[in-house]
Order: C-alpha cells, then sequence, then structure tokens
C-alpha cells in the first residue's frame, strides 16, 4: 500500500518514485502476485488498472478529501473488502504517518512498513501554522503509533537508529531507482552544469547553492543550474528569486518546474554535477538517479546521505550551512576535471549494484518471507 497519482507514469519523485520503481522490480520477478492499493483524492469513484500480467493497481477515492484524518478512520471499507477478496501473504505499508491509522484493527503479524520521511525531525524545518499542525500530527503517529508495527525495512541505517525499539523483523533496503537511470552511459565529456532537483523550499535549502554560484562568478568560474521542481512557499519563492536578482545570476539559473522521470532524464544529461544541499534528508531518490547517470554529487552531510555514496571516492559531501566550501568543491572539481571524471564512473558503478531494482526487489521479497517463516 502507498500512495500514487493515478498517471503513474508521470511520478515526479521522492516516496512515489521509489514505490513505482519496487513495482517496476517486482514485474521482473516470477511467481508472485502484487496488488498495489492507492487512496487518491484526484477521482470520486474506485478504480482498478492492470500494470502487469501479475501486477494490478486499486485505486480507492477519498470519503472526505477536505479531512485527511476522518479519511483515515472511516474510509476502510473498500480497502477491507479487497483485502479480504485478495487475501494477501503479506500487506507492505509504504510511509509511516499518517495512513497507518487504516490499520488500527488488523493483525500486524505480517504487516511490514517502511519508513521512509521522519517527521520528527523534519518537524523542526517546517514553516507556517497550518504546515507545522500537520506535521505535529503525523509526529505524533510516528512516536506512538508507527512503533507498534513488528516488521520494518529501514531505508538506511540513519533511520534505523531513530526508531525507538527493536522490531521483530527487520532489513534496511534503500530505495531502487527506475531502470531508465540505469540503462544510461554517462556522458565523457564534462561541463560545468549543475542540476538541482527538489521541492524548492527552505528546507532544501538551494540559498547554499545560489551564495556559492555568486562566490564562483566572482572568481570569473560560471556554472549554470537546472532546477527541476517547484516553490512549495510564495514568501520562499520571492526571497530566492530577489537574491537571484541581487547577484545577478539570472542567466546562469534556469527553472523546469516539476518534471516526471522521463522527462528528467535529459535534464539530467546535459549536467556533469548535482547538486543537493539540504538540511535534512533521509535517503533521496534523487541522488540515486543522479548518480546512476554518473553525475558528480555534491550533497549535505545530512541524515542517511553519506550511506549512499563514498566521500571523496564517487561522491562529495558538503555541510549545509556552509556556501564557501560548497564553492571550493566545486571550483577544485573545475580544476580538476579528471578528478571529477573518476567520481562520475565511481557513482554510476556503484549505483548499478545499490539502487538496481531488480536487485532490490529480490530483497524486499526475501524480507517477505522471511517475515511468513518467523509467523508460521
Amino acid at each position: 500500500m502507498g500512495a500514487i497519482p493515478i498517471e503513474y507514469t508521470h511520478i515526479k519523485g521522492g516516496v512515489e518514485a521509489a514505490i513505482i520503481n519496487l513495482i517496476e522490480g517486482f514485474s521482473k520477478q516470477k511467481n508472485i502476485e502484487i496488488m498495489l492499493v492507492s487512496f487518491s483524492k484526484e477521482i470520486k469513484e474506485y478504480r482498478m488498472i492492470n500494470f502487469s500480467e501479475h501486477i494490478k493497481f486499486h485505486f480507492i477515492p477519498f470519503i472526505y478529501p477536505k479531512s485527511e484524518l476522518l479519511d483515515f478512520f472511516f474510509n476502510k471499507y473498500k480497502l477491507n473488502k479487497i483485502i479480504n477478496e485478495f487475501k494477501p501473504d503479506i500487506i507492505h505499508i509504504q510511509g509511516a504517518a499518517p495512513h497507518l491509522l487504516r490499520f488500527v484493527f488488523f493483525d500486524k503479524q505480517n504487516v511490514i512498513v517502511t519508513q521512509h520521511g521522519i517527521m520528527a525531525v523534519e518537524y523542526k524545518h517546517v514553516i507556517g501554522l497550518k504546515n507545522r499542525l500537520k506535521f505535529l500530527f503525523k509526529t505524533v503517529i510516528e512516536k506512538f503509533y508507527f512503533p507498534r508495527f513488528k516488521n520494518i525495512i529501514f531505508i538506511s541505517d540513519y533511520n534505523k537508529k531513530l526508531f525507538p525499539r527493536k522490531p521483530q523483523n527487520e532489513v534496511i533496503i534503500q530505495n531502487p531507482v527506475n531502470a531508465i537511470f540505469l540503462n544510461t552511459k554517462p556522458r565523457s565529456d564534462l561541463n560545468n552544469s549543475i542540476a538541482y532537483v527538489a521541492k524548492i523550499s527552505k528546507l532544501k535549502n538551494i540559498k547554499i547553492l545560489i551564495e556559492a554560484l555568486n562566490i564562483l562568478k566572482a572568481k570569473s568560474i560560471i556554472f549554470n543550474v537546472h532546477v527541476v521542481g517547484d516553490f512549495v512557499e510564495k514568501k520562499y519563492k520571492t526571497h530566492v528569486m530577489a537574491l537571484i536578482s541581487k547577484y545577478d545570476l539570472s542567466k546562469q539559473i534556469k527553472f523546469y518546474g516539476w518534471l516526471n522521470q522521463s522527462q528528467l532524464k535529459p535534464v539530467l544529461f546535459e549536467c556533469t554535477y548535482f547538486v543537493l544541499p539540504s538540511k535534512q534528508e533521509n535517503v533521496p531518490v534523487s541522488i540515486a538517479e543522479s548518480m546512476a547517470m554518473g553525475k558528480v554529487v555534491i550533497a549535505s552531510d545530512v541524515g542517511g546521505i553519506s550511506e549512499m555514496f563514498q566521500d571523496g571516492v564517487s561522491g562529495l559531501l558538503i555541510d549545509p550551512g556552509n556556501p564557501k566550501l560548497l564553492a571550493d568543491k566545486l571550483e577544485y572539481l573545475y580544476a580538476n576535471k579528471t578528478k571529477a571524471q573518476e567520481i562520475s564512473s565511481n557513482a554510476a558503478l556503484e549505483a548499478s549494484e545499490k539502487f538496481n531494482s531488480k536487485l532490490i526487489a529480490k530483497k524486499t521479497l526475501d524480507f517477505y518471507n522471511k517475515v511468513l517463516q518467523s509467523n508460521s
């Protein structure tokens, strides 16, 4: 179970990408039947889609689209009906809050949860009363209800260490990437183009990248940035655009808005670097996608990012509060193309081993069998 859009080929990233990429990996496996259930505000009537011969998507409309809390508690009839008819051996829930409330009265022996975002940490960076209240509610669910589940897939050692108790069954399995990124040969020529893929918010910290561009510009070192994602808040957008104007960087920064995975691929292909100076992350799919395409990733040393690549070998870590350090890293790579090419090659190789959807689907199935065996 996990939330994805009806037009699932238009996945933009994040948890949605992790879910659909895992489903793609499952489609290569034999002797398994998968049913994905997603609650959706996009539709008013139940809808079923055949993804493949042995994988079906069930989309259930919200009864209370204006009140998610009510829907979590009371919109269970269709879910229960589907589960009772399908009789799954395993129920796998993607995300630790708050749709876990739909499973309050379920037997949790064969229920598995994969935790993606970590609400208690992200709450510290949320802006606005309404958003803070939403995250506070999610944090309460995460802290007091999520630990009741007995079988947990962690996507990093980082979020495993934050879990308040020892689960009955546990495993660390990182998120997979779409095969379209893994099956692309990295470009051999290097340029001064940077990709930035994320929600544009204070948490994702694009301001540090802008500050670094200004530092480099003063040294006549010009980098161009391709920004994929939309602003979350108008106030922050105004602040960012004013900063770009102040430093006269408008010709160096191009905004694309949100792109799906197929649209993102050519943008990444044109870039040599990928920069994500976030203040908080777990293990971003965007980093895995960029590594798969041989991008030189420069990302904050926060959350589980340090588990995704080897610092100085297949990527570079930075302090998210230090624009000069980011500028220094870019300047170093600007002057050392051989090192940049080495990191690019290492990143592509490491990603092919870590983030392959077929291999990750196999690890996930192995964990399903472990849970079943422990409860038999």
